[in-house]
């Protein structure tokens, strides 16, 4: 009896101490957030921003900030940053406001979660120095559960290509992505979002909804110049000169959480010239010789579709969609489809060749 008194005072003393020893050091964390919140605050931001800058030589500088660590909220007005001497890109960003809410344990866990981020009166310049496939790094993930964008107009320069234009002018009246993963950015913001904007003055429309555990995105593109789309897809389509396009995408997921999506491609052309580039290897000038000839035809519209089975992991860990090849496949599918349409109306013609000859005979 002596013996199991001894053992359970042994073990009340412990818990008693284990238990002011957790109360103390949470009363000491939340005297430490208290402080850092209300004494130093914008030094608790500007070490953070150090950080970014030590790790991926990105400038960020602000006007004035705001928010509590207790909540994770945080605001910047007259947000600006940029990126010099970089291989590949650069950027200088001016952003007039912007708001995020951080998940409060993403401080200790990673990834990083943030609940939102919105930004407001976007303004600036991103330049690509020269092409690199590049993919994402693995650390440094994060999770936005709702982004959005607001008034953003942006000019994108491809200092390496050679055609005459270089630069295209971007403007997103309003854009929101839930959520925005940094793993999946690409298809996050190209395929699981909602757009209204711009590019070169060309109407921009991407809507993406949800319907019973499935998903429905479309792309609308309207007017685009050849021009302009040749510095989109920088080295792709080098065989169109010039044209008008219409650009309808389909995108359809079965289930929300599916992998593996069916994605439907429609382009409308006015009045195209396409030519076999110098250099192109035999078994493309084999290939491009049928395109090229049904794009010069008398025809002053053509109206091609197809459609490609995409996979979520192609988009995984890349930051462009040409490292995702999603161009490439794109491209493959409407150079197939217009040799395709181009076999047929040759076959089309031997048969009424055949039709004609034979009722001469007769």
């Amino acid at each position: 009896m002596r013996k199991s008194k001894s053992i359970n005072s042994t073990d009340n003393k412990f818990f008693r101490i284990a238990k002011w020893s957790i109360l103390g050091l949470a009363g000491f964390l939340f005297l430490a957030i208290f402080l850092l919140n209300t004494f130093f605050f914008s030094q608790v931001v500007d070490w953070s921003l150090s950080r970014i800058y030590k790790k991926n030589k990105i400038k960020i500088e602000y006007t004035k900030t705001s928010g509590n660590l207790f909540t994770g909220k945080i605001n910047f007005d007259g947000l600006r940053i940029t990126r010099s001497n970089n291989d590949y890109t650069n950027f200088d960003l001016t952003i007039k406001q912007v708001e995020l809410n951080i998940h409060y344990f993403s401080f200790i866990n990673k990834p990083i979660r943030f609940k939102y981020v919105t930004a407001e009166n976007v303004r600036g310049e991103m330049i690509r120095v020269k092409p690199k496939p590049w993919s994402l790094r693995k650390k440094n993930n994060f999770i936005i559960d709702s982004f959005s964008v607001r008034d953003a107009k942006l000019k994108l320069t491809s200092q390496y290509l050679k055609t005459e234009k270089k630069s295209i002018d971007v403007v997103i009246k309003q854009g929101e992505a839930s959520p925005l993963r940094r793993k999946y950015v690409l298809l996050d913001l190209f395929f699981k979002s909602n757009l209204q904007g711009t590019i070169n003055n060309h109407t921009v429309k991407i809507t993406s909804k949800r319907d019973n555990g499935s998903r429905h995105t479309e792309w609308k593109i309207e007017n685009l110049d050849v021009a302009t789309l040749r510095v989109i897809v920088n080295r792709r389509l080098r065989w169109l000169k010039s044209g008008i396009l219409f650009i309808d995408v389909d995108n359809t997921w079965k289930r929300d959480t599916a992998s593996v999506f069916d994605s439907r491609w429609r382009f409308r052309i006015s009045n195209p010239v396409a030519e076999i580039p110098e250099n192109t290897s035999r078994l493309k000038a084999l290939l491009l010789k049928p395109v090229v000839k049904y794009l010069n035809s008398d025809k002053d519209k053509y109206d091609l579709s197809f459609t490609l089975k995409l996979e979520d992991q192609q988009f995984k860990g890349h930051a462009s969609l040409d490292a995702a090849n999603l161009w490439k496949s794109v491209f493959t599918g409407l150079t197939k489809r217009m040799a395709g349409s181009s076999i047929t109306g040759i076959k089309e013609k031997y048969k009424n060749y055949k039709g004609k000859l034979k009722g001469l005979v007769n």
